[in-house]
């Protein structure tokens, strides 16, 4: 991310804002201006592109389109030897025992000893990720209804995150926990030091979920083409990342390709509860993350 951010500065069209958006512009003709940051700042725009991943049902009434989910993940540390011991071990993704126990958990790739990371912080270490590509955890929070004040609140599920400290460690459920390990273990041997190692980073790592996990990448139809919206990664995101930008610009330009016409546009709402998804996710559905973390209390 940091070498994709030096491209872009480098073209020296592009001017990067820090700030926290609070919530789009509207105009009385019905068309998007931009969006009001949190010191009350103004940003302008003819047309407003909105990418905010699992943020963006806070911006936008998308009940039924978009719903942000909690994934768990965790992290152990390796030795320099333990590192090299598993250095040809694959990005693994369990997807063979159905509905139960550990089924959509997966283990990334251990870093080569030399690629020591700098995590938190500056103290460069080796760190094994594992984490649950599963139906995730609702963090259920009432908001003032986002498209208009005069409507009621509305309960929508919200990242759960420190926004001032993103690398700080989180607390995970204990089912979360617990089927972390049972994953670790079948994918080294039971007796390895590995599966009991204490975890020295957790966290929840939050998807843009949507009905069938396909993208929503269209311009709302609601504002007049002064709106476009790029989200709904449904946890396949980040591998995205070379390609995605393109495709998003030329369905800005109209040029949608034609395969991916009906996947990618705007939808009706469906109830959560009746989401087919994308096939790819185990667990349990609905899970609401502030009773599993009581439930292990």
């Amino acid at each position: 991310m940091r070498w994709l951010r030096r491209q872009v500065e480098s073209i020296g069209r592009v001017s990067f804002v820090k700030g926290t958006v609070k919530r789009l512009s509207f105009a009385e003709n019905g068309n998007i201006l931009g969006a009001t940051l949190s010191d009350g700042s103004n940003l302008h725009a003819d047309l407003t592109i909105l990418s905010a991943g699992a943020w963006t049902p806070a911006l936008l009434d998308l009940r039924g389109i978009v719903q942000a989910t909690g994934q768990a993940m965790a992290y152990i540390e390796l030795s320099d030897e333990e590192a090299a011991e598993l250095s040809t071990t694959p990005t693994q993704l369990n997807m063979s025992t159905g509905m139960t126990k550990h089924a959509g958990c997966f283990c990334i790739a251990p870093p080569h000893p030399s690629r020591k990371i700098p995590f938190p912080g500056n103290d460069r270490r080796l760190f094994w990720k594992m984490a649950r590509h599963g139906h995730g955890y609702l963090n259920m929070t009432t908001i003032p209804h986002p498209e208009d004040a005069s409507k009621p609140d509305i309960t929508i599920s919200v990242p759960c995150t420190n926004p001032n400290d993103p690398m700080a460690t989180q607390k995970i459920p204990q089912e979360a926990t617990d089927i972390c390990r049972a994953y670790l273990e079948s994918v080294v041997a039971p007796d390895s030091p590995l599966v009991r190692r204490p975890f020295v980073y957790t966290r929840i790592c939050h998807y843009a979920d949507t009905a069938s996990g396909d993208w929503l990448i269209d311009y709302h139809p609601k504002y007049n083409k002064t709106l476009f919206v790029a989200t709904g990664d449904s946890g396949h995101g980040f591998k995205f990342l070379p390609v995605i930008g393109d495709h998003i610009v030329e369905c800005i330009l109209g040029r949608c390709p034609e395969e991916f016409k009906t996947k990618w546009c705007w939808r009706d709402p469906v109830p959560y509860e009746s989401w087919p998804g994308d096939g790819s996710r185990g667990g349990r559905r609905g899970m609401i993350l502030d009773e599993e973390l009581a439930a292990g209390a």
